[in-house]
């Protein structure tokens, strides 16, 4: 093979690696498979076969050829790999380390046994929170700042430190011609203890230091088969189980103590505990060799019991239910109690194959999500009660087309959401704990949209990702007074919907430049867009529209060793508040207003040295 010739084939490899197989990374780890459809490719430009003579279908590389083509896959293959690694976090000051090694066996050619195991340890400040005005007209008492800025002002830097412990035993017994057993346990361990400063002022209003730990254990037990070659069917049962223990703390008003301990103290929290069973089917026929009809059924019942200490009762007397001592003894809980829920999920789908490219596909799918009970009960009004709250339904109607085509794919959906009995945690400001969290069913909503995403490659080292999605959300009935005016009418149903942005698209362009022997340039450019969109379900909290630039420069040595990285994230300066609650106009009497606001880094020039073992 000719060095031009062997130049373009190893521009087209990385070209792969770049769009198809590093994006689909998370999909490799879910299903520790890769995607039929990447295989294909992989099978069509011949990289099953580099040594292989061109007569007989492969490449007919020399061991050369084959090692540099090698070294762009290995590309990916680090992708996939078990990581040990420490990152910086970005948005705040913090360090954090995890490690994913992995251990698969294959004891004969029809058992294979892959274990898992991921630790993951963070520690970081709390939120750079912003106070401006809030959607009452009302600004910070001490300092507030312009919404459009970076400025903040708070006296306590908090922290959030956790600890996670994961592990999972997947076994794939293949029965020959009868099909696969697979089942797959999991375990997963967590540890999180946190402060925040909420009130976001240099003086000390509200403060809440927060204890989570959690336990769960998993297991799904799975028979797929192949009927008549024609019927796909896969049967399964699946068992779920997690205990949690929550204790938060509002630490109020310790400016009127000259910062020694809190004014006020309200304690509370409590236990949970969550038992799932599953049954599930699902089978895609063939109808013709273009046609495939998909249909499948789960049913789930769900038990949970809650024991709550409502921070509402425990005012200046400490208890501490995650970390309890003789100084801070368990919280007494008053309110106890349990529930259940059980539901059927259907899904019903066609798909056709216009080509082996490209399909056509139409689904409608029911969803749930569980009923349960607010841990957070923080409200004073003996009504506000932790629940039960009821389960959320969901329909989705999608009609959708994928393609891929020479240069390029294109995939494009039409969807229609119906959701009843909405879910919704309201996050209200309030005098006597800085706010109060409410979790109720609100309404019942209709969601349309459509979704847009595409890649093609210009020039053999230039390569175009572009997206562009459009949302309708819409109120049908609501049964809670969302906006706060105590009657519940068209003014309700005339809000938007929280956090579902009308408009987003992205485009962005990758090149990639050999530069000799030494190795080659990757660049890249990207620009986003995000609408304004609601916060809070008053509509009081808003975030602003995002127009966000990023670009970056990485040099790839030809050993595969060594990455120099330069790079610039939200070159525009863009403000994106990561939420927006709303403060009172005064706690105990003193004033307060404003907002909860964390913030988001601004403008961010970096570089970065990576070494591959």
């Amino acid at each position: 093979m000719d060095n031009e010739t062997y130049g373009l084939l190893r521009s087209t490899v990385r070209r792969f690696v770049n769009e198809r197989l590093i994006p689909a990374e998370d999909q490799v780890e879910r299903e520790d498979a890769v995607p039929e459809d990447i295989v294909a490719d992989m099978r069509d430009m011949g990289l099953f076969g580099l040594t292989v003579p061109e007569a007989y279908g492969g490449l007919g590389l020399n061991v050369q050829e084959e090692a540099g083509i090698i070294q762009e896959l290995c590309r990916a293959a680090l992708a996939f790999r078990s990581v040990i690694g420490t990152t910086v976090g970005i948005g705040s000051q913090g360090i954090s380390t995890f490690i994913r090694p992995s251990l698969q066996w294959q004891p004969t050619d029809e058992l294979d046994m892959i274990l898992r195991y991921e630790y993951f340890d963070g520690e970081a400040d709390s939120p750079a929170a912003q106070s401006h005005t809030n959607g009452s007209g009302v600004p910070g008492a001490f300092v507030n700042f312009d919404r459009d800025s970076h400025k903040f002002s708070q006296d306590e830097t908090g922290y959030s430190d956790g600890d996670a412990h994961f592990l999972s035993f997947e076994l794939n017994w293949n029965v020959g011609d009868e099909g696969t057993i697979t089942n797959i346990f999991g375990y997963r361990e967590s540890t999180i203890d946190a402060r925040l400063d909420v009130d976001a002022q240099p003086i000390w209003l509200f403060h809440a230091p927060a204890w989570v730990e959690s336990e769960q254990y998993s297991n799904e037990l799975r028979y797929n088969t192949v009927i008549a070659d024609r019927a796909n069917v896969t049967t399964g049962v699946y068992y779920f189980t997690n205990e949690i223990e929550n204790h938060e703390r509002r630490e109020l008003l310790g400016v009127a103590t000259g910062n020694v301990a809190p004014a006020a103290q309200l304690d509370g929290g409590g236990l949970y505990e969550v038992e799932t069973y599953a049954a599930f089917g699902a089978v895609d026929f063939d109808l013709s060799d273009t046609w495939v009809l998909t249909a499948g059924l789960r049913y789930t019942y769900e038990e949970k019991e809650a024991h709550i200490a409502s921070l509402s009762k425990n005012i200046n007397n400490p208890c501490n239910i995650v970390e309890p001592s003789a100084s801070e003894p368990v919280c007494d809980f008053d309110f106890v109690d349990s529930d259940d829920w059980s539901s059927w999920s259907p899904k019903l789908g066609v798909t056709w194959l216009m080509s082996e490219d490209t399909r056509l596909y139409a689904h409608w799918t029911r969803g749930y999500r569980s009923g349960g009970y607010n841990l957070r009960n923080t409200s004073f009004d003996p009504a506000d009660t932790p629940g039960p709250f009821d389960e959320e339904q969901v329909d989705n109607y999608e009609v959708g087309y994928k393609a891929s085509f020479g240069r390029g794919r294109l995939n494009a959906a039409l969807f229609y959401n119906q959701i009843e009995d909405m879910q919704r945690e309201l996050n209200l400001p309030s005098q006597g704990a800085g706010s109060v969290q409410l979790v109720r069913n609100t309404a019942d909503a209709t969601i349309l949209g459509f979704e847009v995403d595409g890649s093609y490659a210009l020039t053999d080292n230039l390569f175009m990702m572009a997206s562009i999605g459009w949302l309708d959300p819409q109120y049908d009935e609501v049964f809670f007074d969302l906006n706060g005016d105590g009657v519940i009418d068209g003014d309700d149903e005339n809000l938007d919907l929280p956090r579902a942005a009308e408009l987003t698209y992205s485009l962005s362009l990758n090149h990639s430049l050999e530069i000799g022997s030494w190795g080659y340039l990757d660049s890249r450019v990207s620009y986003s867009y995000r609408d304004e969109s609601a916060y809070t379900d008053d509509n009081l909290g808003y975030i602003l529209e995002q127009e966000r630039l990023d670009a970056g420069l990485d040099l790839h040595t030809n050993d595969g060793h060594w990455i120099f990285s330069l790079y610039g994230r939200n070159l525009t300066d863009e403000v994106l508040h990561g939420a927006d609650a709303q403060l009172p106009d005064d706690i105990g009497g003193v004033p307060t207003g404003g907002t909860f606001a964390p913030l988001s880094k601004g403008r961010i020039y970096g570089a970065e040295v990576t070494f591959n073992f």
